[in-house]
């Protein structure tokens, strides 16, 4: 066959499977689901959160880049904060458990904040058994806190590995928010994916 029949019975085909897609009579369109304006289970969780404790918002980031910026935000108005983070600890002290919170994978911006927060004790034992050794965790919650305090460390120290035996130090400004006060409440934000 010569070049030019190839040439032609291609395009015939394309046209022809052109018409058979875009004028089939018969197929019926399917509407696609629209999940835009159905909350997520993360807002979901903050929403019920906010109006149950009457608290506020600090998981939608305002300009707070000095330590008095975020003690208005947090502190100042006697009010339960709600926020998200990971825990990253549970430790005792005296007979009191604290959580050690940091940015979850889904909020990491600058300035860091990370949490401490007493209390919730009665669900020590939930968020524990859900952490295995094995596994990566990627847990996110969502906590209800009254703030005690805001605290910016003045000298943040990086290290990397160079060699196999040596480590480089890195010496800068601090870009991170050390938090503490009391746990009210807190969930498991579920089915929040990378």
């Amino acid at each position: 066959m010569s070049k030019k029949v190839v040439g032609i019975l291609i395009i015939g085909g394309i046209l022809i499977g052109g018409y058979w897609l875009y004028h089939d009579k018969n197929r019926v369109a399917r509407p696609i689901e629209n999940k835009v304006n159905e909350p997520s289970p993360k807002d979901t969780i903050i929403s019920s959160f906010l109006e149950k404790y009457s608290a506020i918002n600090t998981t939608i980031d305002g300009n707070t880049n000095y330590t008095f910026q975020l003690e208005d935000q947090l502190i100042k108005q006697g009010k339960p904060v709600v926020l998200t983070g990971q825990i990253d600890d549970i430790f005792r002290k005296g007979d009191k458990f604290y959580l050690r919170i940091s940015p979850s994978w889904f909020d990491f911006g600058s300035p860091q904040k990370y949490y401490t927060l007493g209390g919730c004790e009665d669900k020590i034992d939930e968020i524990a058994s859900r952490k295995t050794d094995a596994s990566f965790d990627e847990d996110e919650y969502a906590i209800v806190a009254k703030i005690d305090s805001v605290k910016k460390p003045i000298l943040k120290i990086d290290g990397s590995i160079t060699e196999e035996n040596d480590v480089e130090l890195e010496y800068a400004s601090s870009d991170i928010f050390l938090i503490t006060g009391e746990c009210i409440d807190l969930a498991l934000i579920k089915d929040n994916k990378l």
